[in-house]
This record gives C-alpha cells, sequence and structure tokens, in this order.
C-alpha cells in the first residue's frame, strides 16, 4: 500500500484512531472492563505502528465512545483517569510519533469526557507527554459552542495544535459539511462563505 501511496506522488502525514468495534460501544479508554480498556489501548499502538509503515508522524485519538451517558452513570473520577493515564501510555509508547486528541461535545456517547479545548488541555497537562497536543475539528468546536480562533489561541498558550480538520455545520451537531457550505452566498460575482 505505502508503495501505491509513493507512485501517485501522495504521502501519509498521519492517522487517526476510532474504536467502532462493538466491545468498545461504552467506552475504549474509559471502558469499565480493565480488559477492553487494555485492548483498546493495544490496539492504539498497533494502529501507531502502521502508521510508521507508511512514514506518519501523527496519531490523532478520536475518542467518541469515551464518556457517559447519563447522570452518575460512571465513576467520573475514575473515567478520568483512566483516559488520562491511557493517552499517556500511548504518547509513551512512541515519543518519535505526535499523539493529538481530537474533541467533540458528543455523539455517540451522551457526554463526551474531552468534550471541550479546556478539558483537553487539562488531559494534555496532566499526561505531562512533550509528544501530546490537540487537533481541533472547526464542526466539533463550533458544536462546542467556543469560537475557533480562540480555541487555537488557548491550545497554543499551553499545548500544541497538531491538526485542524476544516469542516462546516451548523453548530449543534457534528453535521461534518464541506468547508463554507454553511450560508454560501455570491457577492459581484464572488463566491463567498460564512461559516455558522
Amino acid at each position: 500500500m505505502s508503495q501505491k501511496i509513493e507512485a501517485a506522488g501522495l504521502a501519509v502525514n498521519g492517522m487517526q484512531m476510532r474504536w467502532d468495534a462493538p466491545e468498545f460501544k461504552i467506552g475504549a479508554f474509559t471502558n469499565p472492563d480493565p480488559k477492553i480498556r487494555r485492548q483498546a489501548i493495544e490496539l492504539t499502538k498497533r494502529g501507531i505502528d502502521a502508521g510508521r509503515e507508511f512514514g506518519a508522524s501523527l496519531m490523532t485519538l478520536w475518542m467518541g465512545q469515551d464518556g457517559f451517558d447519563y447522570c452518575f452513570q460512571a465513576d467520573y473520577k475514575k473515567i478520568w483517569e483512566d483516559a488520562v493515564s491511557a493517552v499517556r501510555e500511548v504518547a509513551e509508547y512512541a515519543p518519535d510519533v505526535d499523539i493529538s486528541i481530537e474533541y467533540k461535545p458528543n455523539e455517540p456517547r451522551a457526554y463526551s469526557i474531552f468534550p471541550n479545548v479546556t478539558t483537553c488541555l487539562l488531559a494534555v497537562e496532566e499526561a505531562g507527554c512533550a509528544n501530546l497536543g490537540i487537533t481541533l475539528d472547526f464542526a466539533h468546536v463550533l458544536f462546542a459552542n467556543e469560537i475557533p480562533a480562540f480555541a487555537a489561541a488557548m491550545v497554543a498558550r499551553r499545548s500544541r495544535l497538531m491538526g485542524l480538520d476544516l469542516n462546516d455545520g451548523w453548530g449543534k451537531r457534528d453535521d461534518g459539511l464541506m468547508v463554507a457550505s454553511v450560508n454560501p452566498r455570491a457577492d459581484a460575482g464572488i463566491p463567498l462563505a460564512d461559516a455558522a
């Protein structure tokens, strides 16, 4: 595969982990079953190794399954510690690879463990790894009711901005729309767009 990518004149700069398999339905890094948590961590390490084979120097963690669905469903202190510990272990496993957390307020879980820039900054600080940072997904930032430029400025103050997913959305869910597809208009023959 890497030869085909190279032959096409392309390069892989990074990969993203998603834990969509049924066993991770109630969490990957925050799953109440320690065996499932271990499986998620080891799968992530294998993903990093696969990325290295393609020359990737970035692994983005989208932890959509990590969180809870209703109040008092989880021991919040424990799932926070489990999530930060897992992220730290992954980052320590691959000091030569940048590990980036991409946050989202919810979906598929009702409440994500890392729902906004502030909690991500706290997680990065607590993990304490030089190769750890944050990816801003534009639609997720809007979904979190944040101002994208301000979120980026906060990341720059305390961490490293490792990725920027450019897409668009209406702000109340993860629409995943094309960049500048919300509120398009034409002005004097020049196409313009405003992001919601």
